[in-house]
């Protein structure tokens, strides 16, 4: 999961010719195909009128083709479906993808706010006498016709012989949004590269009753005393309270995949790196997830700027187009942190360490920043140390709004001590910002 990508844009082909294909095993049982009943499912493409279904269609990537088909052997429910034939380009790799449309002015629809829309589910015929793959996901951002679509949140799926039920959930917590709000796009299907010209190359699937499950009213899990900091390694860390209207919160502590035990409201953070509390409700027939990420400093740690010096803000120093590094008191949780703001794309500092004896240095792995991200207002997306010597492409750990520790393997720092900087940048079009620094130390 977690791939966020831009993708450039093709024309929408649709034929309304009828298509007459061989048997597939079709299944034939009414109660194979009645439509859901739950109140909180619409039935969002049903693809039963050439218009509005298949107009909401958008293709990316060279698709190849999308057309009606009226052969009943696939069709899910009443008496149309889309053949979809996906090619992709034959020069380059992007994958073909074609997204629904969350949002119209003509139809009357917005079901674009995250915040309730909590599912899609569809209907696909992989008509292929071997087992395929897609990518179901978010189109969170378009970026105008040369630049195409913003994607996020993919999830792979296997597709079998005949017909398959998908059902994506819609997690927030793994999406980056550019604008920083729950507003995205629509929802997109994505397929493997055929690597050909020419459309009968091209695999043949059919789609059929596109649903979505709307939460009906706003919940979400409220965290209080969120505060953990960075504890130090072996000290007692304490879970934060949670609630939520309606329901009953659980909560399970990780470190990296291991499951830590803290039954009673706290645990002992025995070893150093990352961590993160999952929190969980069910409130009727919606699961509701917030997670806290932290970092626990490692015992062995050299400290190369630190904020809690008011001090330690002249060892950064402003490259490029950052427009001011200024120190404050506290922000966040943090007691001393620098603000960054910068006013273009590629902004970059550079910092003096502390110790700057490389000796210093034996047996650490990693220089680590920890940042904090706002949302709304940048669009940073990765920084790399010393000029993309050593990059660090954060998509799925990534987290606006709260601190996030960004690792780079040491050894350009050490091999450049005194000159060493860090650059971020941008791949969203968006060149201001603010960005916090707590510290940077070598673990």
């Amino acid at each position: 999961m977690k791939n966020n990508r831009f993708l450039t844009n093709t024309l929408l082909f649709v034929t309304t010719t009828a298509l007459f294909l061989t048997s597939c095993n079709k299944q034939s049982s009414s109660e194979e195909n009645k439509k859901p009943s739950d109140p909180n499912v619409v039935d969002f493409i049903d693809f039963e009128e050439f218009e509005p279904d298949f107009q909401l269609l958008r293709l990316q990537n060279y698709f190849g083709k999308v057309s009606v088909n009226e052969n009943k052997e696939f069709v899910k429910s009443g008496e149309m479906s889309a053949k979809i034939q996906p090619l992709g380009s034959y020069a380059f790799d992007t994958k073909p993808l074609l997204y629904f449309e969350l949002t119209s002015e003509k139809y009357e629809y917005n079901y674009s706010d995250l915040d309730y829309l909590y599912s899609m589910s569809l209907w696909i015929y992989n008509a292929q006498n071997e087992t395929k793959t897609m990518n179901v996901g978010v189109v969170t951002a378009f970026n105008g016709l040369e630049q195409g679509v913003s994607i996020d949140g993919g999830m792979e799926y296997y597709l079998n012989q005949g017909w398959n039920k998908i059902t994506y959930f819609i997690d927030l917590e793994e999406l980056f949004i550019p604008d920083g709000s729950h507003i995205v796009r629509g929802l997109y299907l994505e397929f493997d590269n055929v690597k050909s010209r020419n459309l009968e190359d091209a695999p043949v699937y059919y789609l059929d009753d596109v649903s979505l499950k709307i939460k009906p009213d706003f919940k979400e899990i409220i965290i209080t005393n969120n505060n953990i900091g960075v504890p130090n390694e072996g000290e007692t860390v304490f879970v934060p309270n949670a609630s939520i209207d309606g329901g009953t919160v659980t909560y399970t502590v990780y470190h990296g995949d291991m499951i830590i035990n803290a039954e009673n409201g706290h645990f002992v953070a025995d070893d150093g790196g990352d961590y993160k509390i999952v929190y969980q409700a069910i409130v009727g027939d919606f699961i509701y997830k917030k997670t806290i990420k932290f970092f626990v400093k490692p015992a062995h740690s050299v400290d190369i700027v630190n904020l809690d010096d008011a001090n330690d803000i002249n060892r950064l120093k402003a490259r490029g187009v950052i427009e001011s590094i200024d120190y404050v008191d506290s922000f966040e949780g943090e007691y001393g942190a620098a603000k960054v703001v910068i006013n273009r794309d590629w902004p970059s500092f550079t910092f003096t360490p502390r110790d700057n004896n490389v000796n210093s240095y034996e047996g650490c792995d990693y220089l680590v920043m920890r940042t904090y991200l706002k949302s709304g207002v940048n669009s940073l997306r990765w920084f790399s140390l010393n000029d993309r010597a050593v990059s660090v492409d954060y998509e799925g750990y990534y987290q606006l709004d709260s601190w996030i520790v960004l690792k780079f393997p040491i050894k350009s720092f050490l091999d450049n001590i005194n000159t060493s900087y860090i650059v971020g940048n941008s791949t969203d079009y968006v060149n201001f910002g603010v960005f916090y620094i707590a510290e940077i130390f070598a673990m």
